[in-house]
C-alpha cells in the first residue's frame, strides 16, 4: 500500500510512480500482508537536496549524510520502526 498526501491506495505488479520533489510528494509504502514486495526506485542522487520527514519531524541533508531531528543528528529509522499509527485500521492485520 501507498500513502502519500492523505490518501492510501494499493500498489500493483508493474505500476509506475512519480514523487515530486515537493511537500506532496512525501510518501510511505506499507506491506500489509506475507509476500514479499520488491520494488525499484530512481533517484536523481541531487546532493543538494534536503529530504523531510513530517511524520518522524527529521531531515535528511544528503550533500553531508547526515540526518537530523531538531538539533540531533539521528539514524534514518528513528521514530519510524511502526508506521501502523499513521495507517487506517482497516489497511492493518492483527
Amino acid at each position: 500500500m501507498l500513502r502519500q498526501a492523505g490518501q492510501f491506495r494499493e500498489v500493483g505488479k508493474d505500476d509506475l510512480i512519480f514523487f515530486p520533489n515537493r511537500p506532496e510528494g512525501t510518501h510511505q509504502f506499507y506491506n500489509h500482508t506475507d509476500e514479499p514486495f520488491k520494488f525499484l526506485a530512481l533517484s536523481t542522487m541531487d546532493d543538494f537536496e534536503i529530504c523531510e520527514y513530517p511524520d518522524s519531524k527529521k531531515i535528511n541533508v544528503t550533500r553531508i549524510k547526515k540526518i537530523f531531528q531538531g538539533d540531533s543528528e539521528v539514524e534514518y529509522l528513528k521514530d519510524e520502526q511502526d508506521p501502523r499509527g499513521y495507517w487506517p485500521k482497516e489497511y492493518l492485520r492483527d
